[in-house]
């Protein structure tokens, strides 16, 4: 297991990291914003999936272009500053949620109406709403600083996630919500932790932007807060595949699951980052 989950999150980050050369070069939000889009339109995907695993009927198709479309305006946001001052996205956002609501009067016909029309507001609320926070992320200070916030949030997040598997592989004997996620543990737990305190005292070392704004209470702070949310994602996702009764948003990614599986880490821990580094001023 380890001989292909191990080269193939070194080959995703390496990928990731391409991304963020690319627009740290141009000095653009192009290719993260890019890939951002296409992971959270397909993440959406897959939740909607799911749910009609579950006889459910969410409007999947117009749901995800929607909100493709929502974080592609984000990227023109970032890059004509007069879009972020007329609050296009904020415009659209809202015209999407109202658009949903609505919905139901359209399809007035069908007989589970209600419930498809808050299973495709679920998806929205629980992929869009929360991932879209790392667009915002991307937004704070010069595109240079935003790059760097967006680095730290996700890697800080995914820390949780590395050092909960490796760890909780090797040693894990107590199993943290076993009703659940029968293979999270507490020693992995804890070892995400540390793993998330490491990678933020890395960043904060390497970037004088996080040096300036991070001193050792707050970077203890965000990282133990940050650890928790990303574990609690990963739980939150864990409980609906159960509901839903699949082990996997998808096979996409060998021995990983789906791009649902590789974000369910980020949907709470983005909104955090956002409003904690604006609260210290980015």
């Amino acid at each position: 297991m380890y001989r292909i989950r191990i080269p193939i999150a070194l080959a995703f980050l390496g990928m990731v990291g391409l991304f963020f050369y690319i627009d740290l070069k141009t000095n653009t939000s192009y290719a993260t914003g890019s890939i951002l889009a296409i992971l959270i339109s397909v993440a959406l995907w897959e939740l909607y999936k799911l749910l009609m695993a579950r006889d459910f009927l969410p409007c999947a198709k117009i749901a995800t272009f929607a909100c493709l479309s929502g974080i592609i305006l984000y990227i023109f946001a970032i890059e004509y500053p007069c879009l972020k001052s007329l609050k296009i996205v904020e415009f659209y956002e809202a015209t999407i949620f109202i658009f949903f609501l609505m919905y139901p009067v359209v399809r007035r016909e069908e007989e589970k109406v209600l419930e498809n029309t808050f299973s495709t507001l679920f998806g929205i609320l629980y992929i869009y709403f929360t991932l879209s926070y790392l667009m915002k992320i991307r937004s704070l200070g010069t595109k240079e600083e935003g790059l760097i916030y967006l680095l730290l949030v996700v890697l800080v997040a995914k820390g949780m996630d590395m050092g909960g598997y490796l760890i909780g592989k090797w040693i894990g004997k107590h199993k943290l919500c076993p009703s659940i996620s029968p293979k999270k543990s507490w020693e992995g737990a804890v070892a995400g932790l540390f793993f998330s305190l490491s990678i933020a005292y890395f960043m904060r070392e390497s970037f004088t932007v996080l040096s300036q704004n991070f001193n050792w209470f707050y970077l203890i702070l965000f990282s133990f807060i940050t650890g928790i949310l990303s574990l609690w994602g990963d739980l939150s996702e864990s409980l609906i595949k159960r509901r839903c009764q699949i082990k996997d948003s998808s096979n996409l990614i060998p021995e990983f699951g789906g791009i649902l599986d590789l974000m369910d880490s980020l949907t709470f821990t983005a909104p955090f980052g956002y409003y904690f580094l604006v609260f210290l001023g980015a």
